[in-house]
């Protein structure tokens, strides 16, 4: 685990661990406390860490195929008024298209943590760009942006 500090910076801490289902729990110890670090109440530190959590499982599951010789690397970085995390494999790619739309109210398998992962935190996206693997970045904000008509959540700065 690294960490970086400097003045007008956010604090950021990198960790890299394998696909090893049980190392899942000490992941989200750590997310938690970089969560409280920052600020957040429990209810919203439990959101993160579902969110992460899940995020893990589906590297360990989809892009690792339960292998237990793969790599994640978590970066988390804690500013004045957000947590952002990104998670980044050398798995297989992840392929949104492929994730099915989960409705209000409906549960199936498939896409089911994808809508979890959207559900915990104010921004979700993956980066597919890398030549291996993928990258989700998520970002929880401490004063949460407003959602607009359409459902879609707005960025605190409009």
């Amino acid at each position: 685990m690294t960490t970086k500090t400097g003045k007008n910076r956010a604090d950021v801490i990198t960790m890299s661990f394998p696909s090893v289902p049980r190392l899942l729990r000490v992941v989200r110890c750590v997310i938690a406390e970089m969560a409280e670090a920052t600020g957040f109440a429990l209810k919203d530190r439990d959101k993160i860490c579902l969110a992460v959590g899940e995020a893990c499982s589906n590297i360990i599951r989809h892009s690792y195929k339960g292998r237990t010789d793969g790599k994640m690397v978590i970066k988390c970085k804690l500013h004045s008024d957000k947590l952002t995390i990104s998670i980044r494999d050398y798995g297989e790619k992840f392929d949104l298209a492929h994730v099915r739309a989960q409705e209000s109210g409906q549960v199936r398998p498939g896409g089911l943590g994808v809508h979890m992962i959207r559900r915990a935190m104010d921004e979700v996206d993956y980066d597919t760009t890398h030549r291996v693997g993928t990258e989700i970045h998520m970002v929880k904000y401490l004063n949460p942006p407003e959602a607009g008509d359409d459902g879609s959540k707005r960025s605190p700065r409009g």
